[in-house]
């Protein structure tokens, strides 16, 4: 048991060292696409999603048809937004909505908490171009008012509920529609079924790394990518009008393939790099009346909705 722990103990303060060495190179240099250099008027990310499970789920949605994919700038949430929203595309942010359930928008963008520090990387000389929150025209956050409790996720439905009431209000150039689903706890099935998560739904990647069925973890995450594709992304494109929404992804998840589980910053492989993009258009059929209404105080408890998402 000693020796397991000293071996656990090498290898995080390695992968401390190779995150430093990565998010070095990586705040300096692009080896991914930047959504801002694609063609789009709404952007719908789906926070993990993958090519392989979009490709799956897509013969059941009439509103998608060619998946392809492109590289991420980020392998984590906090990479992509640090390397994504950066001063060289000030002017596309200026005309920019982002609404995001992800609280990375939080601590990348307002607290200043960059990728290396995410992991306490050691020996890290970044340096990160990253705009600021008052560069976008508007940034609104639902996971500090509207986080559903019980399955540590804001759900799609609230998600689409303020993406049309602050579409047509603004009229934007851009929005940016940040959805947490399918990333863990992989709740779809649960909430359906009004059950609590069981422990593949919470902590998928502990259950696979103790010798849990791959299978059925990667069924939940198809199960919780077409949760969000009907719940949230079709209400959305019949309730605003765009001519091009992208769907696509942050970054990707690992269920053991190639020793890869989850996602970790600085991580070069294709199940957490390449991401779905597809592209289709929205009209609105004026079938939804917005309802949420966010406090005019929000609460900023960051630290907990990264615990509870896995990423302390």
């Amino acid at each position: 048991m000693a020796l397991h722990s000293t071996i656990w103990r090498v290898l995080e303060l390695l992968y401390r060292v190779y995150v430093g060495g990565s998010m070095s190179l990586l705040s300096r240099v692009n080896f991914g696409t930047n959504v801002y250099e694609k063609d789009w008027d709404v952007l719908v990310i789906l926070d993990t999603a993958r090519v392989d499970a979009m490709r799956m789920a897509a013969s059941d949605f009439n509103y998608i048809g060619q998946v392809d994919s492109i590289r991420s700038l980020g392998s984590t949430s906090s990479e992509w937004i640090a390397k994504t929203f950066t001063t060289e595309y000030n002017q596309k942010i200026a005309n920019t909505v982002l609404l995001s359930a992800n609280p990375h928008v939080q601590h990348t963008l307002y607290d200043r908490q960059f990728p290396e520090q995410d992991k306490d990387a050691f020996f890290a000389f970044t340096s990160w171009n990253t705009a600021q929150p008052e560069d976008f025209e508007y940034i609104e956050q639902p996971w500090q008012y509207a986080t559903n409790e019980r399955y540590d996720h804001v759900l799609p439905e609230d998600m689409t509920d303020r993406a049309v009431s602050l579409y047509r209000e603004r009229n934007p150039d851009r929005m940016i529609v940040h959805y947490m689903q399918p990333h863990r706890p992989h709740m779809a099935q649960a909430y359906e079924e009004d059950r609590e998560l069981t422990d593949a739904e919470r902590d998928p990647f502990t259950y696979l790394k103790n010798g849990g069925d791959r299978e059925r973890v990667f069924s939940n995450h198809v199960a919780d990518l077409e949760f969000v594709l009907e719940t949230g992304v079709k209400p959305l494109l019949r309730n605003i009008d765009a001519d091009t929404v992208a769907i696509t992804a942050d970054h990707g998840d690992g269920f053991g393939e190639n020793w890869c589980y989850a996602h970790i910053a600085g991580d070069p492989r294709k199940q957490v790099r390449r991401v779905p993009w597809v592209e289709t258009e929205a009209s609105d059929h004026d079938e939804l009346e917005p309802t949420l209404t966010p406090p005019v105080d929000t609460k900023d408890d960051t630290e907990d909705r990264l615990k509870a998402l896995g990423y302390i």
